[in-house]
Parts: structure tokens; C-alpha cells; sequence
């Protein structure tokens, strides 16, 4: 947790503005990195070993989620498609054609979800071939984050 979020309010006519507690918001994160190596064939999304994360349960509270995979592929013109599970279904969905062989690629995706304390997954897919999950600082890195604010 890290604590209150400040607002900047006014103090009147001619008076410095200040920074104040923005009425008691609380801000949480949480990660998941991806365990590896890990490898897919699959052309229908499936989870990634490692990557569920469950939401807090707070009223009125929102989770922004963003997810990163570093790949490689052993098809030159084949993409990785990476995607949210959230609320038993699969959401958001973004892909990255790859331009060569076993060079790493790096896909985003960014999603939202209410906090009410749901399980949430990162998946992934191949259009043709085998896609590797890359840990390699080098290269990137693959994982999940949430900023939950209520």
C-alpha cells in the first residue's frame, strides 16, 4: 500500500496552493513475473503459467492491469497475440508480428477492472510455430501489474 494520494488544492485569493490528502484514496499494487521458460503452440489463448493475480475487494475501487510479454518465435512472420482473463472471460487483446527468427519482440496490453476480488490472467497465443517467453533483463521482461485505487 502506498498510503493517500495528494490533491493540490487552493487556499483563496492570493494564497500559495497547497498539497492535501485527497480524502483518505488508498492506492495497492501487485505483480506477477511470469515463470520461464515457457512455450506455446497454441492458436487459442491460454494462460500463463504465473501470472494470476486477485484483486482486493473495495467499494467503488478500480484496478488498471497492464501486461508484458518478451517472445521470440521460431516463424519469421508469426505473431504473438498476449490477452486479460478477467471475470471469467477473456478481454483485452493485443498482437505483434514478428520480424525474425528468435528475435525478441515485446507485446502490451493494458485493461481495467472493478475491485471486487476476481482472479486475473495474462494469456497468450500463436499464430503459426512455437513463441518462447523471453526473462532475459537483456531483452525485456514479461509480467503482469495492477494499480488498484479506491
Amino acid at each position: 500500500q502506498h498510503g493517500n494520494l495528494l490533491a493540490l488544492t487552493t487556499k483563496g485569493t492570493g494564497a500559495n496552493p497547497a498539497w492535501e490528502t485527497a480524502g483518505g484514496t488508498t492506492v495497492t499494487t501487485q505483480s506477477a513475473s511470469f515463470s520461464t521458460p515457457q512455450t506455446t503452440t497454441s492458436t487459442g489463448l491460454t494462460d500463463i503459467t504465473g501470472s494470476t493475480i486477485t484483486l482486493p475487494t473495495r467499494t467503488g475501487g478500480f484496478a488498471f492491469i497492464s501486461a508484458q510479454l518478451t517472445v521470440e518465435n521460431t516463424v519469421s512472420t508469426s505473431a504473438t497475440q498476449i490477452g486479460t482473463y478477467k471475470n471469467s472471460a477473456d478481454s483485452i487483446q493485443s498482437c505483434n508480428e514478428q520480424n525474425a527468427v528468435n528475435t525478441s519482440n515485446t507485446i502490451n496490453v493494458s485493461d481495467s477492472d472493478d475491485l471486487d476480488g476476481g482472479a486475473l490472467k495474462a494469456r497468450w497465443a500463436v499464430q503459426s510455430g512455437t513463441s518462447t517467453l523471453s526473462q532475459s533483463t537483456a531483452s525485456g521482461r514479461s509480467f503482469m501489474i495492477t494499480f488498484e485505487v479506491s
